[in-house]
């Protein structure tokens, strides 16, 4: 009714939501989620889908992430795009349900412990690398340089244009790994115990590039931190030799000895192999490759169906179907007076290469038939099928017949 009298306005629904969009000007993300929160009464209506605990810590969840993001100047365009990123990545958002055992420890990755609190957290492997393999491949894309290409001047080079992306790109990063490294600190409501290898040394903006680890911001204040370090003796913590190793490399040395390389030029000509088959050039998107999937899975079916005995319960009702549509063409109704080939492979004097999906031998001729999804109109299909019938003819001195079935539509061809 509301489609038909196009009375969208008159709902519960458009006239709360109205309500809402008038106070964007002047709410923050946080008291956006909150409005939203109570406008549609989420509280009262759990009761209605069960799992009241999830669905409770779900939405202190989001009003926590919505605090957490406004305090990094997300605006609510912002946090539909961080939402729509999870959802297009098919991230999942794993919400941590405490049923009681208050005194547990929960271990947990930056991203995961967003909009989280604990009164004490522990920080540790802050000296593992930030991932910037991206930087070692030859060619980059930036949306302000466009593509960058080596340049080749007796082996291959970085250009100015590499060296301004790597820059660009290595700022952007450690700007945001700053701002990931302040959600991790600011789980943190009372204690936070951080486990590194400290550095005691001068703050310097600069160094700011040289980041290479959330331990490198970390030693980058040290001197500000200075009355907060506690340096530990390992020795006297009663830890076990296991932890203390260290991993080294050997460095084995061999006698220098000459290496006689003996050439051998070898007669290099080229060998073209004939096949019948149709060959494709061309890139393919992925919903081609998909269909691709699908037709060597449904190929395979064919394949591994036993047509004189089907047994139908081992395949899926679309599987089933299909090798009933099969079986059912006039052309199979003596089927077993027949004998059956599948996937017969064979190469002619000449080298020429062919594999023929299935093959009928009758006393008095051989139907030989090729799958196909679903094109059969294809003229390369002809020529295949041709080379088959006239090898097969040869051999075999028996008259032979050439089909084509479109798997998808039950359709058969007389070649």
């Amino acid at each position: 009714n509301i489609v038909t009298n196009n009375t969208y306005k008159d709902t519960s629904i458009y006239k709360i939501v109205e309500d809402i969009v008038n106070k964007l000007d002047y709410l923050d993300l946080k008291s956006l989620i909150v409005e939203i929160k109570n406008k549609f009464n989420f509280d009262e209506k759990m009761i209605t889908v069960g799992d009241i605990e999830l669905r409770i810590a779900i939405l202190e969840y989001f009003i926590n992430l919505s605090k957490e993001l406004s305090n990094l100047d997300y605006d609510l365009d912002m946090f539909i795009k961080y939402l729509d990123d999870i959802i297009s990545k098919d991230s999942e958002i794993n919400i941590p349900v405490s049923v009681g055992g208050n005194d547990s420890v929960r271990i947990m990755t930056i991203h995961k412990s967003k909009g989280l609190e604990y009164s004490i957290c522990y920080y540790a492997m802050l000296a593992s690398p930030f991932n910037i393999s991206d930087l070692k491949e030859k060619i980059l894309f930036d949306n302000t340089y466009g593509i960058i290409t080596p340049t080749y001047i007796n082996g291959y080079s970085d250009t100015y244009i590499k060296m301004l992306v790597k820059k660009k790109y290595m700022n952007e990063e450690i700007s945001e790994k700053i701002r990931l490294f302040y959600v991790a600190l600011t789980r943190c409501m009372e204690k936070m115990i951080v486990v590194a290898n400290m550095n005691l040394k001068e703050f310097n903006d600069i160094d700011q590039e040289k980041y290479k680890s959330f331990l490198d911001i970390m030693n980058s204040v040290s001197l500000e931190l200075e009355d907060y370090i506690v340096p530990v003796d390992l020795d006297k913590m009663g830890i076990t030799d296991n932890y203390k190793k260290k991993s080294k490399t050997e460095i084995n040395s061999y006698d220098k000895k000459e290496l006689i390389v003996n050439e051998y030029k070898a007669n290099i000509e080229e060998i073209e192999e004939e096949h019948f088959s149709k060959t494709i050039k061309k890139l393919l998107s992925s919903i081609e490759v998909n269909n691709m999937k699908f037709g060597t899975k449904i190929h395979e079916v064919f394949e591994l169906t036993d047509f004189k005995n089907p047994d139908y319960t081992k395949l899926s009702d679309k599987e089933a179907l299909y090798i009933k549509r099969f079986l059912e063409l006039d052309l199979l109704k003596n089927i077993d007076n027949a004998n059956i080939l599948k996937e017969y492979e064979f190469y002619t004097d000449i080298g020429e290469h062919g594999i023929i999906d299935l093959m009928l031998e009758y006393s008095d001729h051989i139907d030989i038939i090729d799958y196909k999804l679903k094109n059969v109109d294809d003229d390369n299909y002809l020529k295949q099928l041709s080379g088959y019938k006239k090898y097969i003819e040869t051999k075999t001195k028996k008259n032979v017949n050439i089909y084509l079935y479109s798997i998808l539509s039950n359709s058969l061809k007389s070649m």
